[in-house]
């Protein structure tokens, strides 16, 4: 490490202490060399100053042309940054104290003991006392420039509150000038604990929110409080808006999760109550859902199949050869599309049980297109199932029953027509069989008509008097010869005086015949048909049972939950035809009002097309009605139709009749049920157009 080299301006007109300082500087124990020049006035040591530069000046105060606190003064005004040490004597030490009050590093008293050592500690103190100035006044500059460029506002103020300093940003936060706060006060509690939120009135105008945190200083040598005060202004309307942000948030998130707890509701009520089953799975084929009919119809329940292959569940086979169905599952996760079962599938319930079903899958789909589950929907359609073949029955019925009359009438039509020796007799006896065939197809055509528009509810009621005893009369005379050529007894059994009923005279009849002449049909030969009708209720002795009432079954739809089924009322008349004939099975009491059944009879066709009954009962509704049957195999069937004397007109077409069968708590046929159909209480069902 180099010697340090201090350079001196020695300024004093005395030659011998100018030598005495010389040789005090040169022989200096101090690692320090020094190097100085002499002036012995003060213009020539200003001159010093100008040509070259000094570390340190040693100033007399008593010099040719000038002396006293003017000489220092002179060379502190022209180079302020070189040290200056005042030289005097004992009597002007009071000058030099003063001189060190305006910016003297130090004064030496010359003559004083140990002045050498005094010298040399005095020129290296005053020097380090400048590099601290020098670092200080840096120092001061900076937390100047940090405070005047500070974005917060800075101000001191005294302990009375009065502003004693204030930076650029503290105007800006004020709106006024320095001058215009400086000696003004504050105007704010003064807290030391923790920021304050203030509210500023601008003078230029406006509003302000600032957060202001206190300390406590010192200002030029006395007690004062720092306060930093940031302007919050854009942060609090920030914060306001993020309030009624969240607020709006908060009740939007608790509208929409209401929202969401009815939609799952609606969806779990929705889900629930389909009348159809659905089954959701995942992409690996789990049941992640059941609903209550896929239950019924699988036989499972959900907490039992909850993420469970599907597979192992769920059983479909062709209805016809019994082998599985092709999984609608799997078809979905290749095809990524909706996929729709055939149709003949039946599902096999845990039971064993088997229930024809309509099926179709379809993929759940992410945004990205990617599955995240497919569902399963499918129904019983046993009841299709059962009308399709009711409605192939019917067609090939139908179409045996047009031709074999069309066939009669071509034969015997082409026989007349060719056979020109005919004789008047033959003649006349073809021409009898094809009228007989063309009045057969006329009526099965007038059947066909007739149940299309009952069905679709344009047909018209009327309402006139009808002389129910000359109408019976009547069917019985014209179905007398049917009647005799199977050797049948036809009977009427009627009470005198029988009120008229308001009704529709030819639908009346139409409905009367329609259950004689199918007693007759299925009476064999040699048998017996009674047609009985009475006023309110019967006496026992002249109902007259063709049959063991005991032996009978029975079914009906009551017409309301408080009336017993089957009992006539005084403002009624009862109609019934009764036939010692082959029966019905119990088990198809049930569906012989259905259109197009037609009840199986082993090892016999009788020819027919089920439509009959079926017009019957729409008959009977229509006018306010019902009717029952009592039946037993072998031993015959009575059908008794009740109809009110007056009634009030066309039911609405929704609630015409439809039949239901009753059943015990077990969910089996009672015994000696009825079926009774009550217009009011049903709906009319849709009818093919032919």
């Amino acid at each position: 490490m180099g010697v340090r080299e201090i350079k001196i301006l020695l300024v004093d007109d005395d030659a011998d202490y100018c030598r005495l300082v010389k040789m005090a500087l040169l022989k200096s124990k101090q690692s320090v060399k020094f190097t100085f020049e002499m002036a012995n006035s003060l213009t020539a040591g200003l001159e010093c100053l100008k040509n070259e530069s000094f570390d340190v000046v040693l100033l007399d105060l008593g010099l040719p042309d000038s002396s006293g606190l003017e000489t220092f003064e002179m060379v502190h005004r022209l180079y302020p940054c070189i040290p200056v040490v005042m030289l005097t004597g004992l009597e002007d030490q009071q000058v030099s104290i003063d001189a060190i009050k305006k910016g003297a590093s130090d004064y030496l008293v010359k003559g004083a003991d140990s002045f050498s050592d005094i010298l040399v500690r005095t020129i290296v103190y005053a020097l380090e006392r400048k590099c601290e100035e020098e670092a200080l006044q840096v120092s001061e500059r900076n937390y100047r420039n940090l405070i005047n460029r500070s974005a917060d506002a800075i101000v001191v103020i005294d302990k009375n509150g009065t502003i004693l300093f204030a930076n650029p940003a503290a105007q800006n936060l004020f709106g006024q000038d320095t001058e215009e706060l400086l000696g003004k006060p504050l105007g704010y509690p003064v807290i030391l604990d923790g920021p304050t939120e203030i509210e500023i009135v601008r003078n230029r105008g406006g509003k302000a929110v600032a957060e202001m945190r206190v300390v406590e200083t010192s200002w030029q040598g006395k007690a004062a409080y720092l306060a930093s005060l940031r302007d919050i202004t854009k942060r609090k309307a920030t914060e306001e808006k993020l309030k009624k942000y969240r607020k709006n948030l908060k009740e939007l998130v608790k509208e929409r999760t209401e929202e969401v707890d009815a939609e799952k509701e609606l969806l779990s009520v929705t889900f629930s109550s389909m009348g159809d089953g659905v089954i959701v799975v995942d992409p690996q084929k789990r049941i992640i859902l059941f609903n209550v009919i896929a239950e019924t119809l699988a036989g499972w329940e959900f907490e039992r199949v909850q993420d469970r292959p599907i597979d192992e569940l769920f059983h479909i086979v062709n209805e016809r050869n019994r082998e599985a169905a092709e999984s609608l599952i799997d078809k979905v996760l290749v095809t990524e599309k909706t996929e729709v079962g055939a149709d003949l599938d039946v599902l096999i319930a845990m039971d064993g049980t088997e229930h024809p079903i309509s099926t179709i899958a379809a993929p759940i789909l992410k945004g990205d297109g990617s599955i995240i589950g497919i569902v399963l929907v499918f129904r019983d359609v046993s009841r299709e199932r059962q009308l399709d073949k009711m409605k192939d029955d019917f067609i090939s019925s139908v179409s045996h029953e047009l031709r074999t009359p069309l066939t009669s009438i071509k034969a015997y039509t082409e026989t007349i027509l060719h056979d020109f020796d005919m004789s008047d007799e033959t003649r006349r006896q073809f021409l009898g069989i094809i009228d007989e065939e063309s009045n057969r197809l006329a009526n099965l055509i007038e059947e066909l008509l007739e149940i299309s528009r009952l069905e679709s509810g344009t047909v018209k009621i009327l309402q006139e008097p009808v002389d129910i005893g000359t109408l019976v009369r009547q069917i019985s005379s014209a179905l007398q010869p049917l009647a005799d050529k199977k050797g049948i007894q036809l009977s009427i059994d009627m009470n005198e005086g029988l009120p008229e009923l308001l009704g529709d005279n030819g639908k009346i009849q139409s409905a009367i015949t329609n259950l004689v002449g199918n007693a007759i049909k299925f009476t064999p030969e040699g048998g017996r048909v009674c047609i009985r009708v009475w006023h309110g209720l019967p006496a026992r002795e002249n109902t007259a049972p063709l049959r063991p009432r005991s032996a009978t079954s029975k079914m009906a739809v009551p017409q309301n939950a408080d009336e017993p089924a089957a009992s006539a009322q005084r403002d009624e008349l009862v109609i019934t035809v009764s036939d010692t004939g082959i029966g019905i099975p119990k088990e198809a009491l049930s569906k012989i009002f259905e259109r197009f059944y037609r009840v199986p009879h082993q090892g016999k066709q009788i020819p027919g097309t089920g439509l009959g009954l079926a017009i019957v009962k729409k008959i009977v509704a229509l006018h306010d009605g019902r009717i029952e049957v009592e039946s037993e195999l072998n031993r015959g069937t009575t059908f008794t139709i009740f109809l009110p004397l007056a009634w009030h007109g066309l039911p609405a077409r929704e609630d015409t009749a439809k039949m239901a069968v009753p059943l015990d708590t077990s969910g089996e046929l009672v015994s000696k049920k009825k079926i009774k159909y009550q217009n009011a209480k049903c709906k009319i069902e849709e009818v093919p157009k032919f």
